[in-house]
């Protein structure tokens, strides 16, 4: 399939999971994809360079570095600072 570029709406499924390996979200349980457009810093910059490597329709996981991810911010008591982050990503659709 194609591959999205900057200013392309993209919808993609995601899992989230700690370094450990703890669940934290899906958008599969919520059976909704997460939809953004490409290139607009909407999503951490970790999502933004692995959705511009990925074609329509495939799969990935990724492990995001903190400094890609949320860096310094506390997200939550289960993203504390400096927290790596890994995703399992389908590129659902492309528009």
């Amino acid at each position: 399939g194609p591959f999205p570029v900057d200013g392309d709406k993209v919808k993609v499924h995601y899992i989230l999971h700690t370094i450990e390996g703890k669940l934290l979200q899906s958008s599969y349980e919520l059976n909704q994809t997460f939809d953004f457009v490409l290139g607009t810093s909407e999503i951490i910059q970790g999502w933004e360079e692995a959705i511009r490597l990925m074609q329509k329709g495939s799969k990935a996981t990724i492990i995001v570095p903190s400094k890609l991810a949320y860096g310094s911010r506390d997200r939550s008591k289960d993203i504390p600072p400096y927290s790596p982050l890994v995703f399992d990503l389908e590129l659902v659709d492309i528009e």
